[in-house]
């Protein structure tokens, strides 16, 4: 379930227009996979919590694994969703402005047939206006093709948020994404086992990347440094809390 709702999602972002939303809006409306037991997905700050009456309980392995699993998911949703909202209000000023060109159209059209100059002037004037705003929605559609393709990979819109790229996009849309991974410096420091284990899997993914990117190494070079930083009596601990 977990694959297909991924695999479904990202199939809609990479085909979702501002004319053709209905793919992306099936995409969200699917069953999401199931919470593991006693958690519920915080939204705003894009991590589980447990449920009211279950606080100070511990996670056991499985259910953290579960967690490790199904919270990308949910942070994916979340990133698409609000950038569908802003899609959507974006789609309304659009249709209204060609409306507004169409009708003024019309409006100049006839009131240079019969001669009313003042007229034809004000509807040429609003007829502009119009257009205009027209050009600079398709401006935003070209933001949000490059954005609906950075959203169907986690690790490319972490680099684009460190490279400055997207809040670039942010801005020319006026937008502000949730969750989006990032790390601090250029990448080429190998984290500590104990940080390793501690970031999200989005995290784990952009901070190889950038490693990779920086330094040349492979994936493989990457996990035996941070292996090599594996205290000596290091166990697998139950974790009590997760973190985003």
């Amino acid at each position: 379930m977990r694959r297909t709702y991924i695999d479904t999602l990202n199939s809609a972002l990479s085909s979702v227009t501002m004319e053709n939303t209905g793919g992306l809006e099936t995409a969200l409306s699917m069953a999401l996979p199931p919470s593991p037991a006693g958690m519920v997905w915080d939204s705003q700050g894009g991590v589980f919590r447990l449920r009211s009456g279950f606080e100070g309980r511990d996670i056991d392995p499985y259910t953290q694994r579960e967690l490790e699993a199904v919270a990308p998911i949910l942070r994916a949703r979340d990133r698409a969703e609000r950038v569908l909202m802003k899609l959507q209000e974006d789609k309304f000023d659009f249709e209204q402005a060609q409306r507004i060109a169409d009708d003024q159209q019309i409006r100049l059209t006839n009131a240079l047939n019969n001669g009313d100059i003042e007229t034809a002037e004000e509807a040429a004037y609003l007829k502009s206006q119009a257009e205009t705003k027209l050009i600079e929605q398709q401006t935003k559609n070209e933001k949000y093709a490059m954005l609906f393709q950075l959203l169907q990979n986690p690790v490319a819109l972490g680099m684009a948020r460190h490279y400055g790229v997207l809040q670039q996009i942010e801005t020319d849309l006026g937008i502000k994404l949730p969750h989006v991974p990032t790390i601090e410096g250029d990448g080429s420091v190998i984290p500590n086992h104990s940080d390793w284990i501690a970031m999200t899997p989005e995290i784990q993914g952009l901070t190889m990347t950038m490693w990779q990117t920086a330094t040349g190494g492979s994936p493989q070079t990457f996990m035996q440094l941070v292996d090599q930083t594996k205290p000596a009596d290091y166990n697998p601990v139950e974790y009590s809390i997760y973190g985003g």
